[in-house]
């Protein structure tokens, strides 16, 4: 989940700031925070992450990865909560994308960082003029090279959002919301 005060501009020096807090029952988590030179907040943000066993597929608790020591550490943040998205029922066929070999990460599936631009390739032109202000997105299933994702959309004026799933032959693969000033 991002929260976007205000785009970064073209040339502009910006600072990236990662860090992880306190873990949940079963997620990981990780917060970010771009600010301008000047220190002005531009995109604050939070994910969380599942650790799974890549013999088994079974998600292994953040108390049993043993391999570095976890914080108790949380800050405030002016983001979204990361969560389930839920659905309207009125959405449209918007896109179909198929995963192609740079969308893939060395696992063979295709990185999450690809997932955010699917979405934006899929909304129609006049969003790309328009202010994002929230952005969430939840992985539900890989998606793998030569399968086709299609776009599902529901554009909801009234609250000026945007909901979007992208689905493979085997189901959800991850779903979406934008929210627009």
């Amino acid at each position: 989940a991002f929260h976007f005060h205000r785009m970064p501009l073209e040339n502009e020096r910006i600072e990236v700031t990662t860090w992880e807090e306190k873990p949940e029952l079963f997620q990981l988590k990780r917060a970010y925070e771009i600010t301008s030179d000047s220190g002005e907040r531009l995109v604050s943000g939070l994910s969380t992450w599942l650790l799974v066993n890549p013999h088994t597929r079974k998600i292994i608790p953040p108390k049993e990865f043993t391999l570095h020591q976890s914080n108790d550490y949380e800050k405030q943040k002016d983001c979204m909560k990361p969560g389930k998205i839920v659905l309207p029922k009125d959405m449209q066929k918007i896109d179909e994308r198929i995963v192609r070999y740079s969308d893939l990460d060395s696992n063979g599936h295709t990185t999450n960082s690809r997932y955010g631009a699917f979405v934006v390739d899929a909304l129609p032109a006049e969003y790309n003029e328009k202010e994002l202000v929230d952005f969430r997105l939840n992985y539900s299933r890989e998606a793998l090279l030569g399968e086709t994702l299609t776009m599902y959309a529901s554009f909801d004026d009234t609250n000026k959002k945007v909901s979007m799933v992208g689905k493979t032959q085997n189901g959800s693969s991850f779903e979406s919301e934008l929210y627009y000033r």
